[in-house]
């Protein structure tokens, strides 16, 4: 079990619970999860849906990201600290002054900025640069008044063609960690989080693990190694769509609990004839997640991501050509988002209403 500050932040609002104060039953859903502001559960655009890698088109400027997030309703952005976005060293003092005037300007939050890191390594030399990576990405997250910093345990990287569209190089990186035994792959990941608490407190940031693949194996690996780290600074980002198969995914959410503060999301979806939207390419059960996080009352993010090929396809989501197509699909994509996962959020307060 954690101690100290935050299992103290648990047990005081599991007493409130008892008390009767606490609109859902049972302690978990009585808990405010760390880092939450209130406002309840919105949505952001994550920022590698418009990188130019999964379309056939140009890579938008953060600017022009919020300026989606402001048309289309969202009422964030998470913001990837990598390039062709916000790489640390690309982004001077006048860029993230224009970055936070937009901000200001159009009242969209910055709900995170995202970390492509990767602690889980078997060479001394790319930890290291790793580390120096993460603690300029924690300054930058600072300086663009971002709470949360999105952090892997490991990430195997991108690749682009001659065209610029890119592919995870998940081959590359399991040939370098093949040697690695599971022990290790997580040692590495504890030791490199511990290493930069210190920093993230400084820079009143907090870390958000995800449970990612590959080098964790489960949303448990994720929660062993925040335990082991056991920093106020270094919190979860428990997304359904990593769960491994045969995890539940109420357990999951409940398990993690307070540690939670952010979330993505992704898929397909399309227009039903009744009117509702479904997601059609993730076998994903998104009722029993969002209901999940209702009942732990998390107070954050829910960020769409467009992290795949991005096919030609009709209305109906039937694919015309392999070929990639223009960010107008995106663009459409990232609407029907919208509207599938309020509408989630509306049919999950409506079965909780309903349970009493």
């Amino acid at each position: 079990m954690k101690e100290g500050t935050e299992m103290n932040r648990r047990d005081f609002h599991k007493q409130t619970l008892v008390l009767g104060i606490g609109a859902l039953a049972g302690s978990a859903k009585a808990n405010v999860v760390a880092g939450g502001d209130g406002k309840g559960m919105r949505l952001a655009i994550k920022g590698v849906t418009y990188t130019g890698i999964w379309y056939d088109g140009p890579a938008l400027t953060i600017p022009q990201i919020i300026g989606r997030a402001k048309k289309y309703g969202f009422a964030g952005v998470e913001i990837d600290a990598k390039r062709p976005q916000a790489f640390p060293l690309d982004v001077d003092e006048k860029a993230r002054d224009e970055i936070r005037r937009k901000l200001d300007e159009t009242g969209v939050e910055l709900a995170a900025v995202s970390s492509y890191n990767n602690f889980i390594e078997p060479l001394d030399e790319y930890q290291e640069m790793n580390l120096i990576t993460v603690r300029e990405q924690l300054k930058l997250a600072r300086d663009l008044n971002a709470k949360i910093l999105r952090v892997f345990a490991s990430w195997p990287g991108v690749v682009t063609n001659e065209k610029g569209f890119g592919r995870m190089a998940r081959e590359m990186y399991e040939v370098r960690i093949k040697d690695l035994s599971h022990q290790q792959r997580m040692d590495l990941a504890v030791k490199a989080l511990k290493e930069l608490a210190p920093y993230a407190e400084e820079m009143g940031v907090t870390m958000a693990l995800q449970n990612h693949p590959p080098g964790i194996q489960s949303y448990k690996d994720m929660l062993d190694i925040l335990d082991a780290v056991n920093s106020p600074c270094a919190k979860a980002c428990m997304d359904l769509q990593n769960l491994q198969k045969g995890e539940d995914v109420r357990q999951a959410v409940l398990h993690t609990d307070w540690r939670q503060v952010h979330v993505h999301f992704n898929g397909e979806f399309r227009k039903m004839a009744n009117g509702r939207t479904e997601c059609y390419t993730a076998k994903a059960d998104f009722p029993t997640y969002v209901r999940a996080l209702l009942e732990i009352n998390y107070q954050g993010f829910l960020s769409y991501e467009f992290c795949f090929p991005c096919k030609q396809k009709d209305k109906d989501g039937n694919k015309i050509s392999d070929d990639l197509a223009g960010i107008e699909r995106v663009d459409e994509q990232v609407q029907l988002a919208r509207d599938f996962m309020n509408q989630t959020i509306a049919d999950a307060k409506a079965a909780l209403r309903a349970k009493g």
